[in-house]
């Protein structure tokens, strides 16, 4: 499913690569759905933060916990309070099955008054202990599909357990100048020099297995990968196409490998 245009949960469709293509349910795509003391950072561009809200929800269907925050800047939820502090997002989880936790943003860019920002260490260890997993947008993109991270990206706590990795298949086929964030990581990391070369199925796999693009920090943590965007049954053809190679560089210890799109 395209996550930053679906809003009907029926209409959701989830392929994993370890089920051979199988259509399931988010809980069956993600399995740290229902596991405790998890936390989760989400990396990368192309549907992080609406990724994160369905998991939420998904989280919140089982009664479970959910502290939702950043480590960099979050749009503001409408679904959920959000609080600047750890001691009253814990007094909302008395009442709330999902907490938001982050300061208002005070960067000063445009559409910062929209948006959350990185609550502090101390506050977020204190918060995490309430809640039963964490979700954690530990990277930007400027509403990208495809990024390649900065030097100070992404930031991933020592205390995730696991991380998904997001790009969306709306850039493929498209120049690098009209769909990526940190075009110069991008074209470095791409060993290219050209601003107008149009992203290939190739392109999609270096920046999700190299240690300088998608899989930057991840260490021994679980890892997904999170190919949304893919609309048509072209971009899943291509979806499987990046996802068969992706398996093949990184082998097992990518988890599961996630296909994501409306549904026709």
């Amino acid at each position: 499913m395209d996550l930053q245009k679906q809003e009907v949960e029926s209409e959701q469709k989830f392929q994993c690569d370890q089920k051979q293509w199988k259509v399931v349910e988010i809980e069956e795509a993600f399995p740290f759905v229902g596991k405790n003391n998890m936390v989760v950072s989400i990396v990368g561009a192309g549907g992080k933060t609406t990724l994160m809200e369905h998991l939420a929800k998904a989280c919140g269907n089982h009664k479970r916990k959910v502290l939702l925050t950043t480590t960099t800047h979050i749009w503001k939820p409408e679904k959920w309070p959000w609080y600047p502090t750890a001691q009253k997002a814990k007094e909302a989880f008395s009442q709330n099955d999902v907490v938001v936790l982050g300061k208002p943003c005070t960067c000063g860019k445009e559409n910062s008054s929209q948006k959350l920002e990185y609550p502090g260490k101390e506050e977020l260890s204190a918060c995490m202990e309430c809640a039963d997993i964490t979700f954690i947008e530990a990277d930007g993109a400027r509403s990208m599909p495809c990024k390649a991270p900065g030097m100070h990206e992404p930031v991933i706590p020592e205390e995730s357990n696991a991380v998904v990795a997001v790009i969306g298949l709306g850039g493929l086929g498209k120049p690098v100048w009209e769909v990526c964030f940190r075009i110069p990581q991008v074209l470095q990391l791409l060993q290219i020099t050209d601003g107008n070369h149009c992203l290939t199925i190739e392109d999609y796999v270096t920046l999700l297995c190299s240690e300088k693009g998608a899989g930057k920090a991840v260490g021994q943590r679980d890892f997904y990968v999170f190919l949304n965007q893919c609309d048509t049954e072209e971009l899943r053809k291509d979806a499987k196409r990046i996802a068969t190679g992706v398996r093949k560089q990184l082998g097992e210890t990518v988890k599961d490998i996630i296909i994501s799109g409306i549904e026709q």
